[in-house]
């Protein structure tokens, strides 16, 4: 009987294991979210609290490149997608 029960069990645990890594997270959200930015401005807020402003050039899984820094209009910044908390845009109001 046991060893049913572990057979069982396995089984189990190998039809749940594969769905957990599909799961949506954090991240994939955000960066979801700036390849749609792309060309428009945005704020980042930073898991240290820090926000950074400029224009979305580039995306990847890894990192986003802001052009056109707030106040540093001749600097680019490449900050890692896993540090970033919020993606902060301005409404649109007509």
């Amino acid at each position: 009987m046991s060893a049913r029960r572990a057979v069982a069990a396995l089984v189990l645990l190998a039809g749940v294991l594969p769905i957990a890594p599909a799961l949506a997270d954090g991240e994939e959200v955000i960066v979801a979210t700036l390849l749609e930015l792309k060309g428009k401005r945005a704020t980042l807020r930073l898991e240290s609290g820090q926000e950074i402003s400029g224009v979305v050039a580039s995306v990847d899984e890894d990192s986003v490149r802001l052009t056109e820094l707030s106040g540093m209009e001749y600097f680019d910044a490449v900050v890692r997608t896993e540090r970033i908390e919020a993606v902060v845009l301005r409404r649109v109001t007509r």
